[in-house]
């Protein structure tokens, strides 16, 4: 059953290491589960916005990492969302289930393979 909006995400996968690395604040990993990213911020200039360096496998145990979602993601917005939207912040049109794990679990394998219609 999908968990409701705005609780939060528990990551596919955490072994013990990435786990304390996601729960530190202060330390640059992160996981994204919209679209069920692991990550951490590249900065490629000083003063630049950083970019996210995508996980393929745990850093720290190796384990290969579920694939990211946010193809399919953009994919599945495509046919719910209406053409022609305003330039304005995404979470004013992207609907409710899309906004955090909600659209993916039970629907997509660790390969992204979608597996439940």
């Amino acid at each position: 059953m999908p968990r409701p909006v705005g609780v939060p995400a528990e990551p596919p996968h955490a072994c013990r290491e990435l786990r304390a690395f996601l729960d530190d604040p202060r330390l640059p990993v992160g996981y994204d589960p919209q679209f069920r990213e692991y990550w951490m911020p590249v900065v490629v200039a000083p003063g630049q916005a950083a970019v996210r360096q995508l996980f393929v496998f745990c850093p720290w145990c190796g384990a290969k990492l579920p694939v990211p979602l946010s193809e399919q993601w953009w994919d599945e917005l495509a046919d719910v969302v209406p053409e022609n939207i305003p330039p304005h912040d995404p979470q004013d049109w992207v609907p409710a289930p899309y906004r955090s794990d909600a659209w993916w679990r039970g629907r997509f394998d660790d390969d992204g393979r979608l597996i439940v219609e």
